[in-house]
């Protein structure tokens, strides 16, 4: 199994951790069944060694690293179907398999494993996704106790410290809305997006949080908090704290709508427009649009206007959630989905 260290380098620094998150979720799963030894590669080179130095019964890479030069499987894996491919990007197969790198044995339907039911932008996969941790939101989970190995409770729970001075739900006004503006990356933040910030400071009874750094360029009002990266204990916090979530992205794929939503945030999800290049998605996070109905508090599409957008984001903070894993997203449900996939390959 691969885990290049640049991923660990780039959470760590506040960028993306869905890789972490569904690899270290597998982790956990593996060994809980199948009792099993799982060697993690940390760089292309380590990698090579490990490879030439054993045979293994599976061979566990993402849409990039299962190629060697050329865009070809790798030389030292000797069956392709013992290959399966952690996707968290709703990544389409023609890319996975560009220049034809996997031959004919590679299953791509049952091989290749999507974060989400919904399965990208092509529909094909196999919908593996990774599980959250119930006791941190005060549920119990039937037979987790002492499954969770290879550090997965640092990657999606493990506690909940304070949250860097960004509030607490104690004692706040129930009528008031909290709302994470979640997007780490300055790009997101285009004119529309700022006009739909600047709007909001503006309303009464509405607090705006941002991971953003506070050095960041990005021009918000002053009102709006900037509290720098987090931990994943103090972002579990403040979704806690939160009650919704106006996501950026294109389309928003790692865990952090499904985390928000089981912290008890409403996701405000944006509407997809025919012109806008998101083949296969109709809104920013499809799954709790179709599984997390509840949850889901849509605003945009086509022709609306920055006014008619404002006026429908408005209308969803008056929806509140409960906190609450999503079924597909527990322990149970994640661990007999692995069984059904992983039995070919381990039993």
């Amino acid at each position: 199994m691969d885990s290049l260290t640049s991923y660990s380098t780039s959470a760590s620094k506040g960028g993306p951790a869905g890789e972490i998150l569904v690899r270290k979720s597998l982790i956990s799963a593996l060994r809980s069944l199948y009792n099993v030894d799982i060697d993690v590669a940390t760089s292309d080179g380590e990698m090579e060694v490990m490879g030439k130095g054993k045979v293994y019964d599976l061979y566990v890479f993402d849409p990039w690293t299962w190629a060697g030069p050329g865009w070809v499987l790798r030389k030292f894996v000797e069956d392709e179907r013992k290959v399966v491919i952690l996707d968290f990007f709703g990544t389409e197969i023609s890319y996975v398999n560009r220049n034809g790198g996997i031959g004919g044995g590679f299953d791509v339907g049952r091989n290749v494993l999507r974060a989400y039911p919904n399965k990208g932008r092509d529909g094909k996969g196999t919908f593996l996704g990774f599980f959250i941790p119930q006791d941190d939101i005060g549920e119990q989970e039937e037979g987790i106790n002492g499954a969770i190995s290879g550090g997965v409770m640092d990657v999606v729970g493990g506690g909940v410290g304070g949250a860097g001075g960004v509030g607490s739900a104690d004692g706040e006004n129930s009528n008031n809305a909290k709302i994470v503006i979640w997007g780490k990356d300055p790009k997101y933040f285009t004119p529309r997006v700022l006009h739909l910030i600047n709007s909001l400071s503006d309303l009464p009874a509405v607090t705006l949080v941002t991971p953003l750094p506070k050095n960041s360029n990005v021009n918000l009002p002053n009102s709006v908090i900037r509290t720098g990266h987090l931990s994943k204990a103090e972002y579990h916090s403040l979704l806690k704290s939160s009650t919704h979530l106006l996501a950026l992205g294109h389309p928003l794929l790692g865990p952090s709508a499904v985390e928000a939503v089981s912290y008890g945030c409403v996701l405000i999800n944006k509407k997809y427009s025919g012109e806008e290049d998101v083949k296969g998605f109709q809104t920013q996070h499809d799954y709790v649009k179709v599984y997390v109905p509840e949850k889901n508090c849509e605003y945009g599409g086509s022709g609306r206007g920055e006014m008619e957008e404002l006026e429908e984001v408005t209308n969803c903070m008056g929806k509140r959630a409960e906190m609450g894993v999503p079924k597909e997203f527990r322990w149970l449900d994640y661990k007999a989905r692995v069984e059904g996939i992983f039995n070919r390959f381990l039993q």
